[in-house]
């Protein structure tokens, strides 16, 4: 089961009342409320979890979901849970998690970059993730290399730069190139100086690239066995005609 989040977490430079890490009691009694405009948006995706336990143990594990450079979930956390058309913010407490009333639009989110996922034997999935190279470089798990695959230029694909050199599986093929291991698709725009930067992808470039890479290759090792798994159950007709 999937579950849609976001993560808020305190951004320290805005924290002149030391409210990060406290629990819910004690921001009531030295603030009177959650104030959001000290929050950012550390994360943002659908993740493999049930409950909110779920949520706090991956996102303190060594398996954090991808693109996930931020501090480790703690106390002062605020997670946004959203099923179908309900959304609820739960306040992340010395013990369990407090249900609040908390407006994501006063947190900041400017730093926040919409991607598209393309995992091996996965179907493609969203993920908002720090407009930073260390969280672009964590989602490919190592350095980044463009692919450039769309007339318009308005997108572009990053992979792991080595992902010949390492034991990846074959994932899908961007154009020509057969792209080993995990990668992901960005917006791509230029800059107040002319430059090319990454982006958010739009609505329409998530549904259009969702479509483009549905289908996931078999790895070439499972092809293999289906191979040897045809070619023994040929051999038993064979022997019993």
């Amino acid at each position: 089961m999937l579950m849609k989040i976001r993560v808020f977490q305190i951004d320290h430079e805005k924290d002149e009342k030391n409210l990060a890490f406290r629990d819910y009691q004690t921001v009531l009694a030295k603030n009177g409320r959650i104030d959001e405009s000290i929050y950012k948006q550390v994360y943002g995706g659908e993740v493999p979890c049930r409950t909110l336990e779920e949520v706090y143990s991956l996102c303190n594990g060594e398996n954090k979901p991808l693109g996930y450079i931020a501090e480790s979930m703690s106390v002062s956390n605020v997670v946004e849970v959203t099923q179908s058309n309900n959304r609820c913010c739960f306040y992340v407490d010395s013990v369990g998690f407090k249900m609040v009333d908390f407006d994501t639009s006063k947190a900041d989110r400017s730093d926040m970059m919409r991607i598209l996922i393309l995992e091996n034997e996965k179907v493609p999935y969203e993920a908002e993730i720090s407009h930073d190279i260390h969280a672009m470089q964590n989602v490919v798990d190592g350095s980044i290399e463009p692919i450039y695959f769309t007339p318009k230029d308005d997108a572009i694909v990053y992979c792991n730069d080595e992902f010949l050199l390492h034991d990846y599986a074959p994932n899908r093929f961007v154009g020509e190139i057969l792209v080993h291991g995990t990668f992901f698709v960005v917006g791509n725009t230029r800059n107040d100086y002319g430059e090319w930067e990454s982006c958010s992808l739009t609505e329409e470039q998530v549904a259009k690239y969702m479509q483009q890479f549905w289908a996931y290759l078999v790895p070439i090792e499972k092809l293999e066995q289906q191979e040897e798994e045809c070619d023994e159950s040929e051999d038993i007709g064979l022997s019993q005609i």
